[in-house]
């Protein structure tokens, strides 16, 4: 009955208008049919980026599990979201994607935990160095060392330390010394012609006690590395108590007591011995007794 007249025909107009207009108000949440399809493509593609990332990279079965049951608790989430129009898709998608990476981390973890209480030991892998592996050794002990002395200018007292190193180590713990010659002028190779057997390593220009150390240390070969200074006087059977304290656990940090040497006479003040160490607020290290 909207009649043929001017008026019939403006309310005619006025009731197709509103019925489109309810048309575009219906589809206007989800969006056109294939946009909605599209956009929910996309919205589940991203929710499952972590277990397919998982399960393309290492595989673990527990991790791809955590992953999963995330992604697809929040595909169901996210259906809900949209209907109640909670928060914005990407901050939904960073809680998601930050409670995955906290399972991962959390997983990863209690696995590498496992692992080493169970290895019962463990010391670095022969072959890859200081900057290799540790491999547990629960059916094989810590029985050799490789010494790594660091050393600028220390001609004067390199050889007197080679021997006693050489003279108080038994032959069967004593897998190498390597010395890292650190920019000395003249070389200290000048000093180790008697010692032949000896692994020299040499800057020509300095690059400081740290990285001398960690390129010696990614040279050796043995079970454990003792680093030592050029000027040391090591006492007879020194090696048998940091080896029984790395067999008891491989994760100790071993340092032997250090007492003041002579320089001259070459003997050990033992009434002197440094126990602990510290760093003053200016960085300066020192011994201290409690």
């Amino acid at each position: 009955g909207g009649g043929t007249g001017p008026g019939g025909v403006g309310a005619g107009a006025a009731a197709q208008g509103g019925e489109e207009e309810a048309q575009m108000a219906i589809m206007k949440p989800g969006e056109s049919g294939s946009g909605c399809g599209v956009n929910l493509c996309i919205r589940f593609a991203l929710l499952f980026v972590a277990p397919l990332a998982v399960l393309l990279s290492s595989g673990n079965v527990l991790t791809l599990m955590n992953a999963s049951i995330v992604s697809v608790g929040a595909a169901a989430l996210d259906v809900m979201r949209q209907r109640r129009r909670w928060l914005p898709f990407p901050i939904f998608l960073l809680l998601v994607v930050s409670l995955q990476t906290s399972l991962y981390l959390l997983t990863s973890g209690q696995q590498v935990a496992e692992s080493l209480s169970s290895a019962g030991g463990a010391a670095l892998s022969a072959g890859h160095g200081f900057g290799g592996l540790l491999r547990p050794t629960s059916k094989q002990d810590i029985k050799t060392l490789s010494i790594v002395m660091a050393a600028f200018n220390e001609h004067k007292y390199m050889a007197r330390t080679l021997q006693s190193i050489y003279k108080e180590t038994p032959a069967e713990i004593l897998q190498e010394i390597i010395v890292v010659d650190d920019g000395s002028s003249p070389p200290l190779s000048s000093v180790l012609q008697d010692f032949p057997q000896v692994r020299i390593l040499r800057h020509e220009k300095r690059r400081g006690l740290i990285k001398s150390k960690t390129e010696g240390g990614n040279m050796a070969i043995g079970d454990a590395i003792m680093f030592l200074d050029a000027h040391v006087k090591p006492e007879p059977n020194w090696a048998l108590p940091i080896l029984r304290h790395l067999n008891i656990n491989y994760k100790r940090v071993v340092v032997p007591l250090i007492p003041i040497l002579d320089g001259d006479t070459w003997e050990a003040n033992l009434n002197a011995v440094g126990v602990k160490m510290m760093f003053d607020w200016t960085l300066f290290f020192q011994w201290f007794d409690d």
